[in-house]
């Protein structure tokens, strides 16, 4: 029983950080099975040792003394045992105070490659307005709400500006304006009042806004913008 639990707790407390540690639950998210099982083994293995440090060094708490009371023998491996369940429950819990669960949505979709769902992080974190193009031509011009990352299935956009973009030469035709949807409302209520929920699979592309950058073909006029006085 002992050897039992020597394999088993540690590898639980090994899987417990990995699943709770901003820095690695988005990445988890997207590994097979296999995958999670050995890395949640290695890092086991990571926390066992430093309980085995940590038995020579720090007493056990008292609660952990009574709730392993009765096992028989090996108690002083048992006690590193004990030491890598605490570590691998609070260890991420620390860490989370400094590093965001943003932050590894971020480093986790930028390492696979997602570059859709950076610059729709991106524009979310500095407030900057976004183009996004949808796979049947539709295109939404606004501010980013929520971002998909890795861990969800659509992104929450509060549209400026729609349109399409044309089949032939895929300019971009803007043909609603928002604006004064918006001025009519605070900011608060923008998300629940005309927010648009995108499934990530529907986006074909993003691409940051710049209003001062798009260009008019001659004969067409300007859309107001949100920051003009209607």
């Amino acid at each position: 029983m002992t050897v039992t639990l020597d394999v088993l707790v540690p590898a639980l407390a090994g899987y417990l950080m990995l699943r709770t540690w901003n820095l690695s639950r988005f990445g988890v998210m997207t590994e097979s099975g296999y995958h999670v099982l050995f890395y949640s083994v290695l890092v086991g293995l990571l926390l066992y040792t430093a309980g085995l440090a940590a038995e020579e060094w720090l007493p056990l708490p008292k609660w952990a003394e009574t709730a392993f009371a009765w096992v028989e023998g090996g108690l002083t491996t048992r006690r590193a045992t004990v030491w890598s369940l605490l570590f691998g429950v609070g260890l991420p819990q620390l860490s989370n105070r400094i590093y965001s669960s943003e932050k590894g949505n971020r480093r986790a979709a930028r390492k696979r490659g997602q570059f859709v769902a950076s610059v729709l992080d991106d524009a979310m974190r500095m407030g900057r307005h976004v183009e996004v193009s949808l796979r049947d031509g539709k295109t939404y011009v606004g501010l980013v709400m929520r971002n998909p990352g890795v861990d969800e299935e659509a992104v929450l956009l509060v549209p400026l500006l729609s349109g399409y973009r044309r089949p032939v030469d895929k300019r971009l035709v803007l043909t609603s304006n928002y604006a004064r949807l918006l001025q009519a409302r605070p900011a608060r209520q923008w998300e629940e009042d005309l927010g648009v929920a995108i499934p990530r699979s529907n986006v074909m592309w993003a691409r940051p806004f710049d209003h001062k950058l798009y260009s008019v073909p001659a004969g067409e006029q300007r859309p107001r913008m949100l920051v003009d006085d209607e």
